[in-house]
Parts: C-alpha cells; sequence; structure tokens
C-alpha cells in the first residue's frame, strides 16, 4: 500500500511539472513575441545597394563577415547582392513599388532574354501592386487540379 501511495504522489507530482511547465512555457513564448519587434517592409534594392555601400567603404569586410555583423544568413547578403545585377531601369522601377520581395525578383536575375526579362518583370510588379489573399490563392489551385 505504501508504494501505490508514493506511486500515486509521484504521479500527481510530475502532472503538476507538467502544468507548470506548460503555462511557464506559454508565458514565455508570449513573452518572446511581445518582444520581438514587428518586421516591416524593407525595398528589397535599397537594402541591397546599402549593404554594397557597406562593404565597398570597408575593404576588410566579405560577404560572411558582413552577414556576421548584420547577424543574418550569408546566403541572405547573396540574394541580396545579386539583384543589383537586375538593369538600372528595373532596379528604379522596383525602389518605386511597394511589396515587391526579394524572393520574387531573385529568378529576373538569371534572365538572358530581354523580352522575356521584361515580361517576366512586369508580372512580378504586377503581383506585388495586386497580391492576391492566401485564401484566394488556395481557391485557385484547388480549382486548377480539377
Amino acid at each position: 500500500m505504501a508504494t501505490e501511495f508514493l506511486l500515486s504522489d509521484r504521479k500527481k507530482v510530475s502532472e503538476r511539472r507538467y502544468v507548470l511547465k506548460t503555462e511557464f512555457g506559454q508565458f514565455e513564448k508570449e513573452k518572446r513575441e511581445a518582444e520581438k519587434p514587428k518586421k516591416r517592409y524593407v525595398n528589397p534594392i535599397k537594402r541591397a545597394r546599402r549593404w554594397k555601400q557597406i562593404l565597398d567603404e570597408n575593404p576588410e569586410l566579405n560577404n560572411t563577415l558582413l552577414a556576421k555583423r548584420l547577424r543574418v544568413a550569408r546566403v541572405s547578403v547573396v540574394h541580396a547582392l545579386s539583384l543589383l545585377r537586375l538593369p538600372e531601369w528595373a532596379q528604379d522601377k522596383v525602389l518605386n513599388t511597394t511589396g515587391v520581395s526579394e524572393r520574387s525578383l531573385r529568378p529576373l536575375v538569371h534572365i538572358q532574354n530581354k523580352k522575356v526579362f521584361k515580361a517576366a518583370f512586369e508580372q512580378v510588379l504586377r503581383q506585388a501592386v495586386s497580391p492576391q489573399k492566401s485564401g484566394e490563392k488556395a481557391k485557385n489551385r484547388r480549382s486548377l487540379g480539377k
């Protein structure tokens, strides 16, 4: 009988610990989320030009050291700087448009044909100006699958 009592007490204690841990964990998660600054839109060309300027002003820096200094992944620096290979007119248009993501511009860097580039670029700008809601995108995908 004494062992049954001890086992049930252990179970109660472990359940209590679990509840305390989950409540504390939830509290910590909420606290971390409250402390996180809200992300705001930064134009990818503006950011790439700023990072390029930092690299030009500091010859001892390379992409890796810049990434460490900025606390971002090295590949993020490489992708951002690759956007500077876009034609100047395209960079200017992106600077004057809000909502264009770096991810949508990345594939355009590798397009050699000017007509294809211009068509793809215009499509990216149209999507940035009038983005679909995620629900509409999912609905469109479902209707395409039928």
